[in-house]
């Protein structure tokens, strides 16, 4: 499941390095770090692919659908005009409120812009292709849900120095949380009680690691990308009964 995850991470660092506002992390972290892991991330993209797959047909799907992608998202929503409105009058829940209500519902309309690249990602998997794409527009419509709850609370957040301190813990610690070798090679949709378990035990894992940091956002952050895995595979029914669903 982490390869599929992988997909999923160079498709979002790709479209991140050419729309997502600069008032959120700054116009130089963008063009620097965001961009080299952008990069890292499609070479990750293109092998794992192939080794998942055993083609890079969906590789060169997600690829040649990325720029007509960002083209209908731009047509859609003014990312420059947004990441202005949130540097100049984000300071009040009320002014992140009306920035909320003026750019929220159009960024959701926009998902479906990435049909096309989240079907060739999907074709990277090794599991039915509307499976995996319906729950990655899940995944993304989360993503944007928590971005316009509470004022806009998570884009504040996203802009402080504890954010990325805690990022940056999360990428130094993270791999010890990484589901087994065994559960990464099954599709999802069979992963069954083994399956529904590891997942937790990832989960759990994960959030052991974000307790520490003074920012709830991250939380919400995996909840929002764990929540779509758990019903893709089912996992209220197929867990263990000694774990009760909240943990899942």
């Amino acid at each position: 499941m982490n390869k599929i995850l992988v997909l999923v991470s160079a498709v979002a660092l790709f479209g991140a390095s050419h729309a997502t506002p600069y008032g959120l992390y700054g116009e130089n972290a963008l063009r620097g770090q965001s961009r080299l892991a952008m990069q890292e991330a499609l070479l990750t993209f293109r092998s794992t692919c192939e080794e998942v797959s055993g083609s890079d047909a969906g590789y060169r799907k997600t690829i040649s659908s990325l720029t007509p992608a960002i083209q209908c998202l731009a047509e859609n929503v003014d990312t420059l005009q947004f990441s202005i409105d949130l540097a100049d009058g984000s300071d009040t829940a009320e002014a992140r409120q009306q920035i909320i209500d003026k750019y929220c519902p159009a960024f959701n309309e926009s998902v479906a812009c990435f049909d096309d690249v989240l079907e060739g990602v999907a074709m990277c998997g090794n599991d039915k292709v509307s499976t995996i794409k319906t729950m990655y527009k899940k995944m993304i419509h989360n993503m944007i849900d928590l971005m316009c709850k509470n004022n806009g609370q998570l884009l504040l957040e996203a802009r402080t120095p504890e954010f990325r301190t805690c990022i940056q813990h999360v990428k130094e610690n993270v791999k010890q949380c990484r589901i087994s070798e065994i559960i990464r090679t099954r599709p999802i949709s069979q992963f069954g009680e083994e399956g529904c378990s590891e997942l937790k035990r990832s989960k759990k894992c994960i959030h052991e690691q974000i307790s520490s940091c003074t920012t709830t956002a991250y939380e919400d952050i995996f909840n929002a990308i764990y929540d779509p895995m758990a019903e893709t595979a089912n996992c209220k029914l197929n867990v263990q009964s000694e774990f009760s669903e909240n943990d899942i």
